[in-house]
């Protein structure tokens, strides 16, 4: 056998080998993508499902200041001062925004809510708030949460539990609060509303 001949075979044999790692990768990718689906799921179309409540929107109410240091707000009001304190009760505005991160056939979901408030405006007081909370609210309307709160006053942990009232086109979200902080103690009542959607 000559060497020209020998050559040729080997390189034959290099195409055969090439080609049957070639075919056995793509069996291999081929398989591994079978098993990289979706398992099959059961539809099940008898329990029906219950879309959860969305009750973003504005929010009024009132606060009552247990405890407070009111340092900062004497600092930037021409009218109060520790010889004229701010009032106990302030009223309070603001626009809540949610967004929905997991929910259940059944009609319970898990939120994130944030919340900017303005306090103190019937005193002609501008306190400006911000609420960040998460929490769980069930297709009656039945919410709890707790978050973080900030404020003029000071920063503190909140703590809220709600209900929803349904009439006919309307939601009316009544939420109350407790903000505990460092040098802060606030009891917080809030109503909003909002329009129904169909089923909600």
């Amino acid at each position: 056998m000559t060497v020209s001949m020998f050559a040729h075979l080997h390189r034959n044999q290099n195409l055969k080998t090439m080609k049957r790692l070639i075919f056995s990768l793509i069996l291999m990718v081929n398989q591994a993508l079978m098993f990289a689906q979706d398992p099959p799921v059961i539809r099940d179309t008898e329990t029906p499902i219950v879309e959860p409540l969305e009750l973003s929107g504005p929010r009024l109410g009132m606060v009552y200041i247990h405890t407070a240091d009111f340092s900062n707000v004497y600092e930037i009001s021409n009218h109060f001062s520790k010889d004229n304190p701010v009032p106990s009760f302030l009223n309070t505005i603001g626009w809540q925004f949610e967004k929905e991160y997991f929910s259940t056939p059944n009609g319970v979901a898990g939120l994130v809510e944030f919340i900017p408030m303005i306090t103190g405006y019937n005193a002609g007081l501008f306190i400006p708030s911000a609420n960040l909370l998460f929490g769980v609210r069930n297709s009656e309307g039945l919410e709890f949460g707790m978050g973080a709160n900030v404020s003029l006053l000071g920063s503190s942990v909140i703590y809220a539990a709600g209900y929803t009232f349904k009439f006919d086109y309307l939601n009316i979200p009544v939420n109350f609060a407790f903000a505990q902080g460092r040098s802060t103690e606030r009891f917080i009542l809030t109503f909003g509303f909002n329009l129904r959607r169909h089923g909600r």
